[in-house]
Protein backbone atom coordinates (compact mmCIF):
# COMPACT_ATOMS: atom_id res chain seq x y z
CA UNK A 1 0.00 0.00 0.00
CA UNK A 2 1.28 3.45 -0.86
CA UNK A 3 0.56 5.96 1.86
CA UNK A 4 0.10 9.64 1.20
CA UNK A 5 -0.40 12.66 3.42
CA UNK A 6 -2.06 12.05 6.74
CA UNK A 7 -2.81 14.08 9.83
CA UNK A 8 -2.82 13.78 13.57
CA UNK A 9 -3.84 16.13 16.32
CA UNK A 10 -2.94 15.21 19.89
CA UNK A 11 -4.61 16.84 22.88
CA UNK A 12 -2.47 16.25 25.95
CA UNK A 13 -2.75 17.53 29.50
CA UNK A 14 1.02 17.28 29.97
CA UNK A 15 1.08 14.04 31.97
CA UNK A 16 1.98 11.62 29.17
CA UNK A 17 5.59 10.67 28.49
CA UNK A 18 6.86 13.37 26.06
CA UNK A 19 8.76 10.80 23.97
CA UNK A 20 5.52 8.89 23.30
CA UNK A 21 3.77 12.00 22.03
CA UNK A 22 6.81 12.98 19.95
CA UNK A 23 6.85 9.53 18.30
CA UNK A 24 3.15 9.76 17.48
CA UNK A 25 3.71 13.14 15.81
CA UNK A 26 6.79 11.88 13.95
CA UNK A 27 5.03 8.72 12.78
CA UNK A 28 2.48 10.82 10.92
CA UNK A 29 4.89 13.50 9.69
CA UNK A 30 7.05 10.85 7.99
CA UNK A 31 4.24 9.87 5.60
CA UNK A 32 4.53 12.90 3.36
CA UNK A 33 5.82 16.46 3.23
CA UNK A 34 2.25 17.72 3.44
CA UNK A 35 1.26 15.57 6.42
CA UNK A 36 0.01 17.45 9.44
CA UNK A 37 1.19 16.81 13.02
CA UNK A 38 -0.22 19.02 15.77
CA UNK A 39 0.05 18.90 19.55
CA UNK A 40 -2.31 21.02 21.66
CA UNK A 41 -1.70 21.37 25.41
CA UNK A 42 -2.25 23.83 28.24
CA UNK A 43 1.19 22.90 29.63
CA UNK A 44 3.96 25.06 28.12
CA UNK A 45 6.78 23.07 29.77
CA UNK A 46 5.34 19.86 28.33
CA UNK A 47 5.24 21.36 24.82
CA UNK A 48 8.92 22.27 25.21
CA UNK A 49 9.82 18.73 26.35
CA UNK A 50 8.01 17.25 23.32
CA UNK A 51 9.82 19.67 21.01
CA UNK A 52 13.17 18.60 22.54
CA UNK A 53 12.24 14.94 22.06
CA UNK A 54 11.36 15.56 18.41
CA UNK A 55 14.70 17.29 17.82
CA UNK A 56 16.62 14.44 19.52
CA UNK A 57 14.74 11.76 17.61
CA UNK A 58 15.00 13.32 14.15
CA UNK A 59 18.67 12.40 13.75
CA UNK A 60 17.79 8.68 13.90
CA UNK A 61 14.83 8.84 11.51
CA UNK A 62 15.36 7.33 8.05
CA UNK A 63 12.82 9.80 6.60
CA UNK A 64 14.15 12.83 8.51
CA UNK A 65 14.09 15.09 5.46
CA UNK A 66 10.39 14.42 4.83
CA UNK A 67 9.59 14.82 8.54
CA UNK A 68 11.40 18.15 8.74
CA UNK A 69 9.52 19.50 5.71
CA UNK A 70 6.21 18.24 7.06
CA UNK A 71 6.74 19.78 10.49
CA UNK A 72 7.95 23.07 8.99
CA UNK A 73 4.91 23.32 6.69
CA UNK A 74 2.07 21.80 8.71
CA UNK A 75 3.35 20.98 12.18
CA UNK A 76 2.45 22.91 15.31
CA UNK A 77 2.79 22.87 19.07
CA UNK A 78 -0.12 24.95 20.35
CA UNK A 79 -0.36 26.31 23.90
CA UNK A 80 -3.98 26.75 25.03
CA UNK A 81 -5.61 28.08 28.21
CA UNK A 82 -7.30 24.79 29.04
CA UNK A 83 -8.56 21.51 27.59
CA UNK A 84 -11.90 23.06 26.61
CA UNK A 85 -10.02 25.37 24.25
CA UNK A 86 -8.00 22.39 22.97
CA UNK A 87 -11.26 20.61 22.07
CA UNK A 88 -12.51 23.71 20.25
CA UNK A 89 -9.32 23.77 18.16
CA UNK A 90 -9.65 20.04 17.41
CA UNK A 91 -13.22 20.56 16.21
CA UNK A 92 -12.15 23.40 13.91
CA UNK A 93 -9.30 21.34 12.42
CA UNK A 94 -11.32 18.08 12.27
CA UNK A 95 -8.24 15.82 12.09
CA UNK A 96 -8.09 12.42 10.48
CA UNK A 97 -6.57 11.01 13.70
CA UNK A 98 -7.18 12.52 17.13
CA UNK A 99 -5.50 11.39 20.35
CA UNK A 100 -7.00 12.37 23.67
CA UNK A 101 -3.96 11.73 25.85
CA UNK A 102 -5.56 13.11 28.99
CA UNK A 103 -6.96 12.05 32.35
CA UNK A 104 -10.61 11.08 31.87
CA UNK A 105 -10.55 10.91 28.05
CA UNK A 106 -14.23 9.91 27.83
CA UNK A 107 -15.14 13.19 29.54
CA UNK A 108 -13.34 15.12 26.79
CA UNK A 109 -14.65 12.85 24.03
CA UNK A 110 -18.12 14.35 24.65
CA UNK A 111 -16.74 17.72 23.46
CA UNK A 112 -15.39 16.37 20.16
CA UNK A 113 -17.73 16.73 17.18
CA UNK A 114 -15.40 16.54 14.18
CA UNK A 115 -12.63 13.95 13.87
CA UNK A 116 -11.88 10.68 12.11
CA UNK A 117 -10.39 7.95 14.30
CA UNK A 118 -10.18 8.95 17.97
CA UNK A 119 -7.72 7.30 20.36
CA UNK A 120 -8.60 7.52 24.04
CA UNK A 121 -6.11 7.66 26.88
CA UNK A 122 -2.38 7.75 27.42
CA UNK A 123 -1.88 4.16 26.26
CA UNK A 124 -3.75 4.41 22.96
CA UNK A 125 -1.03 5.61 20.62
CA UNK A 126 -2.27 6.41 17.12
CA UNK A 127 0.80 4.78 15.58
CA UNK A 128 0.20 1.65 17.62
CA UNK A 129 -3.52 1.70 16.95
CA UNK A 130 -3.26 1.87 13.17
CA UNK A 131 -0.05 -0.01 12.36
CA UNK A 132 0.99 -2.51 15.05
CA UNK A 133 -0.78 -5.73 15.93
CA UNK A 134 -2.32 -5.01 19.31
CA UNK A 135 -5.57 -5.55 21.10
CA UNK A 136 -7.71 -2.66 20.03
CA UNK A 137 -11.30 -2.13 20.92
CA UNK A 138 -13.11 -0.06 18.33
CA UNK A 139 -16.68 0.96 18.32
CA UNK A 140 -18.44 3.02 15.69
CA UNK A 141 -20.32 6.05 16.88
CA UNK A 142 -22.57 8.37 14.95
CA UNK A 143 -22.39 12.00 15.86
CA UNK A 144 -25.66 13.59 16.83
CA UNK A 145 -25.19 16.36 14.30
CA UNK A 146 -23.96 16.19 10.74
CA UNK A 147 -22.63 13.18 8.90
CA UNK A 148 -19.60 12.50 11.04
CA UNK A 149 -18.80 8.87 11.58
CA UNK A 150 -15.91 8.25 13.90
CA UNK A 151 -14.03 5.30 15.29
CA UNK A 152 -13.14 5.43 18.94
CA UNK A 153 -10.17 3.25 19.74
CA UNK A 154 -8.43 2.32 22.94
CA UNK A 155 -5.48 0.05 23.47
CA UNK A 156 -4.82 -1.73 26.69
CA UNK A 157 -1.87 -0.85 28.91
CA UNK A 158 -0.57 -4.38 28.44
CA UNK A 159 -0.65 -4.04 24.63
CA UNK A 160 1.44 -0.87 24.76
CA UNK A 161 3.87 -2.48 27.26
CA UNK A 162 4.16 -5.51 24.97
CA UNK A 163 4.90 -3.28 22.00
CA UNK A 164 7.62 -1.42 23.97
CA UNK A 165 9.24 -4.67 25.15
CA UNK A 166 9.30 -6.08 21.59
CA UNK A 167 10.87 -2.85 20.31
CA UNK A 168 13.48 -2.93 23.09
CA UNK A 169 14.28 -6.58 22.31
CA UNK A 170 14.73 -5.80 18.60
CA UNK A 171 16.99 -2.87 19.45
CA UNK A 172 19.19 -4.90 21.81
CA UNK A 173 19.46 -7.83 19.38
CA UNK A 174 20.43 -5.45 16.56
CA UNK A 175 23.21 -3.90 18.64
CA UNK A 176 24.70 -7.22 19.83
CA UNK A 177 27.56 -8.69 17.76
Amino acid sequence: MISGPTEILVICDGSTEPDWIAMDLLSQAEHHETSQAILVSPDKAFLERVEESIERSLADMPRAEIIEKSLARRGALIKVKNLDEACEIANRIAPEHLELSVAEPKKWLKKIRHAGAIFLGRYSSEALGTTAPARITCCRLRARRGFLLRSVCTTSRSARASFRSRAKARKSSASSP
